[in-house]
C-alpha cells in the first residue's frame, strides 16, 4: 500500500520537473540547453532597458563590426549595432565570436583588469567611478563601469564577448538593464 502511495505522488513530480527543465531551457534561461548567438534588442527594447526617458533608434541593422575585432586576437567574427538618440547619446553594442571559449573568458579577465586598473589611478577618475564586477544572467557573466556621462558593459558566455559603449550625458543609462537586454537578444 505504501509502495502505491509514493509512485502516484513521485510520478507527477517527475512529469512537473520535466516539463520545467523543458521550458527554462527553451526561453534561455539555462543555459546548456542552448548557446549564445549573434543578436540585438529592438529600438522599443533598448528604449525601456536604458530607462532614461530617451527615445533610442537602431542606426541600420546589425553589420560586420568595423576594425572591432582586429583589436582582439582569436575573433573569428564580430556584429555591431548603433543606438542613437537626440544630444548625441548613443549606445553602441558590440558582439564578438572568438574562436574558443577560454579565448572569451580570457579577453574578459584582460578588460576587467585593465578598466580597474584606470579606476584606481586617484584623483577625478578614482571618486567618480562605478564598477560591479561578475554580474551574472542567463549565463554570462559581465562587468559595468560607469564614468561621469559614459556607462559599458563588457561580458562573455562559452565564445561570444558583448560590450556596450555608451553616452547619454547627465541622463546615464541603466546600464544592466541595457547589458541584460543585450544577453537575452543573444538568445
Amino acid at each position: 500500500m505504501n509502495r502505491k502511495k509514493t509512485t502516484k505522488i513521485l510520478v507527477p513530480v517527475i512529469v512537473i520537473a520535466v516539463v520545467a527543465v523543458v521550458v527554462l531551457g527553451y526561453f534561455g534561461y539555462l543555459p546548456f540547453f542552448n548557446n549564445p548567438n549573434f543578436g540585438f534588442p529592438s529600438s522599443s527594447q533598448m528604449t525601456q532597458a536604458a530607462g532614461n526617458g530617451k527615445t533610442y533608434n537602431q542606426s541600420g541593422s546589425p553589420h560586420q563590426a568595423s576594425g572591432g575585432q582586429s583589436s582582439y586576437s582569436g575573433v573569428s567574427s564580430a556584429q555591431e549595432l548603433n543606438y542613437t538618440s537626440q544630444g548625441g547619446a548613443f549606445i553602441l553594442v558590440i558582439e564578438l565570436k572568438f574562436s574558443s571559449s577560454s579565448g572569451a573568458q580570457s579577453e574578459y579577465t584582460k578588460t576587467y583588469a585593465e578598466i580597474k586598473s584606470a579606476s584606481t589611478l586617484g584623483g577625478v577618475l578614482s571618486s567618480s567611478t562605478s564598477i560591479s564586477a561578475n554580474i551574472t544572467y542567463r549565463g554570462f557573466t559581465y562587468f559595468s563601469y560607469q564614468f561621469l556621462g559614459e556607462q559599458i558593459s563588457f561580458g562573455y558566455d562559452g565564445a561570444f564577448v558583448f560590450m556596450i559603449f555608451s553616452y547619454s550625458g547627465t541622463s546615464s543609462i541603466s546600464i544592466d538593464a541595457t547589458s541584460n537586454a543585450v544577453i537575452s537578444a543573444m538568445y
